[in-house]
């Protein structure tokens, strides 16, 4: 069958020229359009229920609210595993399937069993679904803030940047396609509070009741059916809802001897904010205290492409600025996209720098322009193939792919230069003869003379990496798309091997001359070398040379229960992130202070540039813990000038902020990597 392949490969020359350019421009095509991610997607398919429960202990909650929501999603089809986080006011329950289920098959099961403990639950409480996402999709976090200080004309209060934050920013976020989720940290949400007066409610016979029944009806727009005029109907309204303080001031509550009682006779309405469980700083150096404000955590939907995205809500961020009063700004504290561009630039290199040793070697051993060049063709056939084979089954190129790519580099072009050394020297052979036969015969026959070496080695490659193909959970995830590519890439190689690189060699190859091919210098050296040393030593002393062996082996063995051992590397950030923590019961404002000053420590240090806080956890976020924890998205500042001299690194600046904590009395704080710590909480299932 491989020797009919080639045969019409060769009988099918213009075919296969035009089905392998038309391969290539697609595959370059491709590979700009695929989405780019750091990792692949890790996050086992996962509902998580969050429960807002205002005014209730976690005990209350672990009884009243996640027991119930636990029972009813008990037996789930496809349900491997059901845990829970009770907390103050707020319940999590995550529902965690197999790693080939449907998630939203699987958030329709949940929703119906939702519907029916919704009863169980205490009044107000209400039940919903997070948006689809995973820890490793939040890409971007937004800082925003006033500039000017409090005290100066124009300042603008945290609570007034929240609304900004909550009512501007992210409803125009949100239209931008591809996002999941958008978490507004800090501020405080403003809210209007009547407080009221005990002793003057006594003294005006008004209850708590009626008191809160009139604050409701003042927020209440109802109706009052239709007035018919002539052939027109008019429809008749009450429009009672306000957020002006003085009008729900005047509300009446009810009439006392003829004497109408109103809210603000018995209450003090003001602005306020809803009770906070956590808050957010944003600072920049040379800033020496940190200045309150709002960070937006920004999360993608599976599927999209990072970088784009980033690059679509910058846009967008740009485009509100003209929108801001006066004082308000937005900086980006943390972006996911600057790692991958890092780590995917870095991959990306690797491939180009071997792919230029490759054909460096190449040439130096084949000492010929043409032969080197068909051999290499054999990369990007390849590689346009596997890329098309990744849209066609929806994979992302990710730091995982790319090192496959890298590994079947050497594998791929060693299919092309054993078929095409083996027809340049049959050709050259073909011209030594009185009656040379036909040049495709001959292809043909030398590439056939090779086609069994070529699949022996292909297979053998296959079968080295398809045990990462039956690996489970997470390390599947991971490790799949490695064997993935370089199977993939080494099946396009034998392919191209069989029907390219002949039709390459029948029209590129053309030896006139029939004398003995020789070996280039570089060849006879290692020939030379190799007969004289290792093949002369081995074949005189082989029982020594087999001990050697061993040694070596049994030494490499020995070694390797010594060695550290990680699920994955450690990776090199441009952002630092700093988790701190006080004593449990720490108040959200005594944690604030002791905050102040880590980050007064933490800009300190001269290479940070932004410093971003955020302590507790946001309203409606499934990330929680408790306030007195607080986390700290450091950005280093670009070194140039003295700092360039220097040229601190990345260890010794974490180092250096580390050493400065270790000063404050009673904070335990880490320090490591945004990307680290989130691929940290997934795989201990904590979030």
């Amino acid at each position: 069958m491989l020797n009919k392949m080639i045969h019409w490969a060769l009988a099918s020359r213009a075919l296969i020229i035009g089905v392998s350019l038309i391969l290539m421009v697609m595959g370059l095509k491709t590979a700009t359009e695929l989405p780019v991610e750091v990792l692949p997607d890790l996050t086992k398919p996962t509902v998580i229920i969050l429960t807002e429960s205002p005014g209730l202990a976690p005990e209350e909650v672990e009884m009243r609210v996640t027991q119930p929501i636990e029972s009813a999603l008990m037996g789930v089809a496809g349900l491997t595993r059901l845990r829970s986080n009770s907390d103050v006011s707020l319940s999590l329950v995550y529902a965690e399937f197999g790693w080939d289920t449907d998630i939203y098959k699987a958030r329709m099961l949940v929703q119906e069993r939702l519907q029916g403990v919704r009863e169980q639950l205490p009044p107000g409480v209400q039940p919903f679904m997070t948006p689809v996402a995973s820890l490793m999709g939040e890409i971007l976090l937004v800082g925003v803030r006033s500039t000017i200080k409090e005290g100066e004309e124009g300042y603008i209060p945290p609570r007034d940047v929240r609304s900004l934050a909550d009512w501007t920013i992210k409803r125009r976020l949100q239209s931008v396609s591809g996002i999941a989720e958008i978490l507004n940290m800090g501020g405080g949400v403003k809210q209007i509070e009547i407080q009221p007066d005990p002793y003057k409610m006594q003294s005006n016979g008004v209850s708590f009741d009626e008191l809160e029944k009139a604050a409701v009806d003042s927020a209440n727009t109802t109706t009052g059916g239709f007035i018919n005029t002539g052939p027109t109907e008019i429809m008749v309204r009450n429009l009672a809802m306000t957020v002006e303080l003085n009008d729900i001031a005047r509300t009446i509550i009810k009439k006392v001897n003829d004497r109408p009682i109103s809210i603000g006779d018995v209450a003090e309405v003001v602005w306020g904010i809803e009770p906070m469980r956590g808050d957010a700083t944003v600072s920049q150096a040379p800033e020496k205290s940190p200045t309150y404000g709002v960070i937006m955590s920004i999360t993608k939907a599976p599927g999209f492409d990072t970088r784009a995205l980033t690059e679509q809500i910058k846009k967008a961020l740009e485009e509100l600025k003209a929108t801001y009063p006066k004082g308000v700004e937005t900086t980006l504290l943390f972006q996911q996209k600057d790692f991958i561009d890092h780590a995917i630039g870095n991959l990306t290199e690797a491939i180009r720098d071997g792919a230029i040793m490759v054909t460096i070697v190449l040439f130096l051993f084949l000492l010929n322009f043409r032969t080197t060049f068909i051999t290499l063709m054999a990369m990007p056939l390849s590689f346009g193939i596997t890329m098309l084979v990744f849209k066609w089954f929806d994979i992302s190129v990710n730091s995982m792919t790319l090192g496959g790519l890298a590994v079947a580099i050497g594998m791929v072009v060693d299919d092309a230069i054993v078929d095409v050394e083996n027809v340049f020297r049959r050709l050259r052979e073909n011209a030594a003869l009185a009656t040379p036969h036909p040049r495709l015969q001959v292809i043909a026959k030398a590439s056939g003379e090779v086609r069994n070496s070529i699949l022996y080695a292909t297979v053998l490659i296959i079968l080295v990496f398809l045990p990462l193909l039956g690996l489970t959970g997470v390390e599947g995830k991971l490790f799949a798309p490695i064997a993935i590519a370089t199977i993939i890439s080494m099946i396009a190689s034998f392919v191209v091997s069989l029907t390219a690189i002949p039709v390459l060699c029948s029209i590129l190859l053309n030896p006139k001359h029939g004398h003995e091919h020789k070996d280039g210098f570089l060849t006879r050296g290692m020939k030379w070398l190799l007969e004289h040393t290792l093949l002369r030593f081995g074949l005189s002393q082989p029982l020594l040379m087999l001990g050697i062996v061993l040694m070596i082996v049994i030494a490499a063995f020995s070694l390797y229960p010594k060695m550290n051992k990680d699920f994955l590397p450690k990776f090199q950030e441009e952002t630092a992130l700093v988790a701190a923590t006080t004593a449990p019961g720490t108040s959200l404002e005594e944690m604030n202070k002791i905050s102040d000053v880590i980050e007064q420590q933490i800009l300190s240090v001269p290479e940070v540039r932004k410093v971003g806080r955020r302590l507790g956890r946001a309203e409606r976020g499934d990330h929680v813990v408790p306030v007195s924890t607080a986390e700290f998205d450091v950005d280093f500042r670009e070194i140039e000038g003295e700092h360039k001299s220097k040229g601190r690194g990345r260890k010794e600046i974490l180092d250096d902020i580390g050493k400065k904590l270790r000063t404050i009395p009673g904070v335990f704080a880490v320090v490591g990597g945004p990307l680290a710590d989130r691929i940290g909480h997934m795989l201990s299932g904590v979030s």
